[in-house]
């Protein structure tokens, strides 16, 4: 009788465990979630963290991504070098994880990258540059309707900085789009 008493116990503590990491990773999502909408602080040397957090919002849905976006967005014009890295780097991992969901968020994304090019902290360059070229390697099909026409207002910048950055990605478009074996010649054609 001792035995089964010994056995109830285990198992009632094995079902309050099994509760309380359900609870935990509830809590882990919504305040993960919640930090995101705030401040996205997030190293780029590695990139689980800006891969699993898109992973998250994909579960979530297309519709709490679109309420999320504008905030994503503004975070990319923060006064903290990081944060406006760990932003760009998320949009590099959101189209993976969207496909052809995310392209409808695609012209409102190409500002915050070519001013992440022009950026003046090196991580953040890095970060929009890899950014930028994922993002066209990803819609290049529909790279002539979303992407060009806000590359081409960017390079009519006043700035200098952003239409170095927006001619940088209009290279990388035409490039991809030319394919690797044609782009000597284009690149004779565009000087």
């Amino acid at each position: 009788e001792v035995e089964r008493e010994v056995e109830r116990e285990r198992s009632r503590e094995r079902k309050k465990n099994e509760r309380g990491s359900q609870v935990y990773l509830h809590s882990f999502h919504t305040q993960t979630l919640t930090f995101a909408t705030r401040s996205l602080v997030l190293c780029s040397c590695t990139r689980q963290p800006h891969q699993g957090l898109s992973e998250v919002l994909a579960a979530l849905g297309p519709d709490r991504l679109a309420e999320l976006m504008p905030t994503f967005i503004e975070n990319t014009r923060s006064k903290k070098a990081a944060v406006r890295e760990g932003h760009l780097m998320l949009f590099m991992f959101l189209p993976i994880s969207f496909g052809d969901s995310f392209s409808v968020h695609v012209a409102d994304v190409v500002e915050p990258i070519v001013r992440g090019l022009s950026d003046v902290e090196e991580p953040v360059r890095d970060a929009a540059l890899k950014t930028g070229r994922n993002i066209i390697s990803h819609y290049l099909g529909q790279s002539i309707t979303l992407l060009l026409p806000n590359l081409m207002d960017s390079c009519l910048n006043d700035d200098w900085h952003i239409r170095l950055a927006a001619l940088t990605l209009c290279g990388d478009l035409l490039y991809q789009l030319a394919g690797k074996g044609r782009s000597i010649a284009l690149a004779c054609v565009c000087v």
